[in-house]
């Protein structure tokens, strides 16, 4: 018989605690104190990050990534050109033209390939809605790890200890703000659905580069 809420909520905090000072905290604890389907959750969850690090990035994530690539390279040497070479104003400037030419074709490009969402979760972010480019304010894949990326980092360096106090922490969001969690909750879902569908998929729209 399951534990009542209010026993749950202390032991589930009991095991945050545990988790957050990196004590053992076993699979068979865990299933005391979240539901079947929470448990299973989890379990799902870090299938999906395991699954998800050895998935072979698609050559349209792949081909933007060059864009971005040129992009940084001309903003990287207008900036130091312009440190060391303060008279040089027209090589400057084809710089800076070079990588804002840049930055439009990867944000046009990536308009194109994430226009149907398909391969929209490959990305950290969109692109700005009022229209301006920056090269720090571009989306990123994933698994980048660039300065810039928003959840690269994360994303390659998800241990299951983080996943184990995700599901806690979930599990406390639930018992509180019930609302909120499933909120949450079915933005992973999606995310997932997404990314499994893109694992079974046998073709995906081709592009000439």
């Amino acid at each position: 018989m399951k534990m009542n809420e209010a026993k749950r909520l202390v032991r589930l905090k009991v095991l945050l605690d545990r988790l957050q000072l990196k004590d053992e905290v076993s699979n068979r604890d865990l299933k005391l104190v979240l539901s079947n389907s929470e448990f299973k959750q989890m379990l799902d969850n870090w299938e999906a990050v395991k699954s998800q690090k050895n998935l072979d990035k698609p050559k349209e994530v792949k081909h933007y990534e060059k864009l971005l690539k040129r992009a940084t390279l001309f903003e990287n040497r207008y900036e130091s050109y312009q440190s060391k070479f303060d008279k040089k104003l027209q090589v400057q400037k084809e710089f800076a033209n070079e990588a804002e030419d840049s930055l439009e074709k990867a944000a046009e490009y990536f308009n194109e390939i994430t226009n149907d969402g398909f391969l929209r979760i490959w990305f950290d972010r969109d692109i700005d809605k009022d229209g301006s480019l920056a090269l720090e304010h571009m989306p990123r894949a994933i698994t980048s790890k660039s300065d810039f990326s928003e959840i690269g980092a994360t994303f390659n360096t998800t241990k299951i200890r983080d996943i184990k106090i995700a599901a806690v922490e979930d599990a406390i969001e639930q018992i509180k703000n019930p609302s909120n969690a499933e909120q949450a909750m079915d933005g992973f879902k999606e995310a997932m659905n997404i990314m499994n569908a893109y694992r079974n998929r046998n073709k995906i729209k081709k592009y000439d580069f």
